[in-house]
């Protein structure tokens, strides 16, 4: 067969089953991964060397959409994004929407695996929220959340989620980062309570480390 190249212009395409069903077996598992809905529209390029090998990248646009993925408990509505589509990866330059009440912004990759399984590196960034809301603390990993909790924080903040999953046989991997805007947390070893804390807080799977952070002790 002759090689090609077709340049595809689609616009405000419903995410539905019609689509779903026109995919290969990769990119269905993928897209059945996010359970998409909404609109989609862009550039769709699709070629055939000369040995007969087929491919397509696909750089795309999304509006009024929402997903609903493995490693977010609850779904992200009203989301507008920019994703570029190749048969084995998603890799996605910019997204913003709502996650409940919450702004949320995600970028990074996805990777179609092994059955239904799919891997991923991405970040999610959320702006001046609450430390004590529920949606947040539905973001966190168990073992995250559970040291947040034992500090029963309070207060606004400024988070950063990087969540990796490059091995559908190991765990997780993550890595939070909060720029803390004047908080306060309980030391429950020492019945002291803390307030006024501002500077940076990472936690990952085996410490918590403090950079810059500065706060009052409550002796009342």
């Amino acid at each position: 067969d002759d090689p090609y190249n077709f340049i595809i212009d689609v616009n405000n395409i419903p995410m539905d089953s019609v689509l779903e069903n026109a995919l290969l077996d990769k990119q269905k598992r993928v897209y059945k991964s996010f359970q998409p809905a909404g609109l989609a529209s862009g550039i769709i390029n699709v070629s055939r060397s000369q040995t007969g090998d087929v491919n397509y990248s696909a750089d795309i646009n999304f509006a009024d959409a929402s997903i609903k993925t493995d490693f977010l408990e609850n779904q992200v509505t009203n989301i507008t994004a920019n994703a570029i589509i190749s048969p084995d990866s998603a890799v996605v330059k910019s997204l913003s929407g709502n996650y409940g009440d919450m702004p949320i912004m995600l970028s990074g990759r996805f990777m179609s695996q092994v059955e239904d399984q799919l891997c991923y590196d991405v970040s999610l960034n959320l702006k001046k929220v609450r430390l004590n809301d529920k949606e947040l603390q539905s973001l966190l990993p168990e073992s995250i959340k559970k040291t947040v909790q034992n500090f029963d924080p309070n207060g606004i903040t400024d988070m950063t989620l990087d969540l990796k999953k490059l091995n559908p046989e190991k765990p997780v991997e993550y890595n939070v980062s909060m720029n803390c805007l004047g908080n306060s947390i309980y030391l429950k070893d020492f019945d002291c309570q803390v307030t006024d804390v501002t500077g940076l807080m990472k936690i990952d799977g085996n410490n918590i480390k403090l950079k810059n952070v500065t706060a009052f002790l409550d002796n009342n």
